[in-house]
């Protein structure tokens, strides 16, 4: 998902990771068992939320400790 970034700016890209707590980029999978997901059944009192799947990365900004 981040290859162009990767390819053409990696010193940008390697600055982005630094701030994912996970410490890797997502996998395409991940993104869609998430989406599998909500789109089930077993999701279906999840409603009105943002789901942030960025690694902890936007946890990591706004909370030190992470």
């Amino acid at each position: 998902m981040h290859q162009k970034l990767i390819d053409n700016q990696p010193e940008t890209a390697e600055n982005q990771l630094e701030l994912i707590p996970a410490g890797r980029w997502g996998h395409p999978c991940e993104m869609g068992a998430l989406t599998a997901f909500l789109c089930s059944s077993g999701a279906g009192y999840v409603n009105g939320v943002d789901i942030l799947a960025d690694g902890g990365q936007n946890a990591g900004i706004f909370v030190p400790q992470i």
